[in-house]
This record gives structure tokens, C-alpha cells and sequence, in this order.
């Protein structure tokens, strides 16, 4: 395994983590006060929050206890990871709506939005290269058939 491929790894497996410790403290932070309902509206994710809990933890276990050789384990790995890479785009887009808002109303950035977005999109690519690797063509060819054992008594 190639260090690239370590690389996706580890970040398409902990980033979904990650992204459920953020968004945790997100709801921790957000109280309703009226100066703050329009930060919490914009933060407020397109995709619900509880699906992602749900793949990014269906991924993560794939991913650490899924073989490798067993095809049906990194079809859906392939699958999850669409998914995961559609909401992790999704959310980009969002918070690069929030600082373009930031921007146009002449606010200095937060550096947290920045920083998210730019952890985002490391997050999108990673995902899409572990997709791409998990759903190729050319692995599975490389991967070969099974063989059978025979046993005689």
C-alpha cells in the first residue's frame, strides 16, 4: 500500500469522525438568542445530521473490520463513500456560502469557517479516491477468484 493510499485512509475513515465531533459542539454552542438564530440558521447542515451518524459509523466499521477480499464489504464501502463525499460536498458548499456572506458584508472571516472549509474539501477528496478505489474495476480484476480446497478424508 502506497503512502497516497494510507493517506485516504486514515482521512476518509477519522474525518467522518471528526465531523460528528464538530457538529456536536456545534449543537452545544448554538443557543437561541436572537443575535445568533442567523449564525445557527446558516450552520444549520441541508443533510440531517443523524444520516450521517449513521454512515460515517457504518463506514468507519467497514473500513476496520471489512476485508479486503470480500467483494460485497468494499462494493458498499464504495457505496458509503458516494454518499459520505455527496454530504461532505454539500456541507462545503454551505460554508462557502457562509464565507462569501462574511466577505460581502465586508466581516472578517472566522477562522473557523476557513478552516472547515479547507478540511472539507481534503475530506471530499479523500472520500472520492477511496470510492474510486473501492468501486474500480481494476481491483477486482486484480483481486482474482477465490480458489477451492479440496479435502480428502
Amino acid at each position: 500500500m502506497g503512502i497516497y493510499t494510507t493517506l485516504h485512509k486514515v482521512i476518509s475513515s477519522l474525518g467522518g469522525l471528526l465531523l460528528i465531533l464538530y457538529q456536536l459542539s456545534k449543537i452545544n454552542q448554538n443557543d437561541m438568542i436572537l443575535t445568533n438564530l442567523k449564525k445557527y440558521m446558516l450552520d444549520t447542515p441541508y443533510v440531517e445530521f443523524s444520516n450521517f451518524i449513521l454512515l460515517s459509523f457504518s463506514y468507519l466499521l467497514l473500513n476496520i473490520f471489512g476485508s479486503t477480499k470480500n467483494k460485497i464489504a468494499t462494493n458498499l464501502k464504495g457505496l458509503l463513500g458516494c454518499f459520505l463525499s455527496t454530504y461532505a460536498f454539500m456541507l462545503f458548499m454551505q460554508q462557502l456560502y457562509i464565507c462569501y456572506g462574511y466577505y460581502v458584508s465586508e466581516i472578517p472571516i472566522t477562522k473557523e469557517n476557513l478552516y472547515l472549509c479547507i478540511y472539507l474539501v481534503v475530506y471530499f477528496v479523500a472520500m472520492c479516491a477511496e470510492s474510486c478505489s473501492n468501486m474500480s474495476s481494476k481491483k477486482k480484476y486484480l483481486m482474482g477468484t477465490g480458489k477451492t480446497i479440496n479435502v480428502e478424508v
